[in-house]
């Protein structure tokens, strides 16, 4: 396996210095070892090999039996049922090896499978240590698990690298949990935000954007707007943070979002606070501006805003 890759490069070196050369070694025996996804090779094969060694054991029980048949039955068998006997037990001996030697010879069954088996994974050790050689400048690189490396200085073991490259794919994913916020309508401070009804645009893009944040999970906008309507807060342009701290903690919301929006002339500018529902501390405050009227200057400003308040 590795032997190929050493020979390959090694066959490079007449065109080179020896100051140019730089030399590692892997075991390809604990990369086998202690590479995670052995653990499924290792297990097909054994179910394969229980299964042959299983056939086995019943051709051995079955030649067995005939041994003894015969042993028990040599004096009262006439010549002819005896050389029938006979026969019949040295072609089960046969079929017995013949199997043997079809499963655990050589080139049997069981040496095709482990290659099978393992030929992708050589496969990828190959491209590693290609990569590496490619990227580190290495010369060469043996396999100390051939006997071809009897002396090495330390620092020259690639192994434990090629083992944290390949199992890279086994790191299990860590699921977050997921922040559960409630989002409040944009209050409007201007009469021209009022009219463009921005606090609620703004209100409805934001929700939405932040709900399919990874990070947070949105408290439903009815359980919020309902408990704006109990304390008679539905109809107020600006909600206090001290109400705004009561109804998150209510709908058991970590945080909350609240905000402004400004409209001057050439200028439409949002901000957002994102506070801790607990202590009532603003945590992040974000300001974008757009300037225009156009519905994709809008919607940017509002993406940017939400895009910097999710970090």
């Amino acid at each position: 396996m590795i032997r190929v890759l050493a020979f390959l490069v090694a066959s490079l070196l007449p065109a080179l210095s020896f100051s140019q050369i730089k030399i590692g070694y892997i075991d390809s025996g604990k990369i086998f070892q202690e590479y995670k996804g052995m653990e499924s090779i290792r297990k097909q094969f054994n179910q394969e090999q229980s299964e042959w060694q299983t056939t086995a054991e019943e051709m051995l029980r079955e030649l067995e039996d005939l041994k003894d048949e015969l042993e028990s039955q040599r004096l009262m068998l006439s010549t002819d049922a005896l050389q029938k006997k006979e026969e019949t037990l040295k072609n089960r001996q046969r079929e017995y090896e013949q199997f043997i030697q079809q499963i655990w010879g050589p080139d049997g069954r069981a040496a095709q499978k482990n290659v099978e088996l393992t030929s992708p994974v050589v496969d990828k050790i190959n491209s590693v240590l290609e990569k590496m050689a490619r990227e580190e400048g290495f010369t060469m690189i043996f396999d100390i698990a051939e006997g071809s490396v009897v002396y090495a200085e330390e620092g020259l073991d690639l192994t434990e690298l090629v083992l944290e490259e390949l199992n890279k794919e086994f790191v299990p994913v860590v699921e977050v949990e997921e922040t559960k916020i409630a989002i409040f309508k944009f209050t409007e401070t201007t009469l021209l935000a009022e009219e463009g009804n921005y606090g609620q645009r703004i209100y409805d893009l934001v929700y939405n954007l932040v709900n399919q944040s990874p990070k947070f999970e949105a408290i439903p906008r009815e359980r919020v707007e309902t408990l704006l309507s109990e304390l008679g807060l539905e109809r107020e342009k600006s909600i206090p943070d001290e109400r705004a701290v009561e109804i998150a903690r209510s709908v058991d919301a970590k945080v909350f979002l609240i905000g402004e929006v400004n409209r001057e002339i050439v200028e439409l500018t949002a901000t957002a606070r994102l506070v801790d529902a607990e202590t009532g501390q603003t945590l992040r405050t974000e300001t974008q501006t757009a300037e225009g009227e156009t519905e994709e200057a809008f919607r940017t400003m509002i993406n940017n805003l939400v895009a910097a308040i999710v970090q």
